[in-house]
């Protein structure tokens, strides 16, 4: 029973996850992500859809303050009395 279970878990693992089911959605291209009606009504209705895209523009840097490349911290970066104090604050 044991070894059984072990080869259709191997047979699995490899032939219908790392084979069939990327074959497959090549294949089917755009219609692997096709929503049946019931469910595309449903998602409507709760306000569930995609996240629209991001485009990425580069990465940008904050100055490091005074100090931060020896190791040490400036006294502005230490002074948690300007820190908001709740998370009310922040928003």
């Amino acid at each position: 029973m044991g070894l059984s279970l072990a080869i259709a878990v191997l047979v699995d693992a490899t032939l219908v996850r790392c084979l069939l089911v990327p074959t497959t959605m090549t294949l089917l291209g755009d219609a692997n992500w096709w929503t049946p009606r019931p469910l595309r009504r449903l998602h409507d209705r709760f306000g569930m859809h995609e996240a629209p895209s991001v485009e990425f523009t580069g990465v940008t840097t904050a100055p490091m303050p005074a100090g931060a490349a020896s190791g040490r911290q400036s006294s502005e970066a230490l002074d948690l009395a300007s820190a908001p104090a709740s998370r009310e604050e922040i928003l």
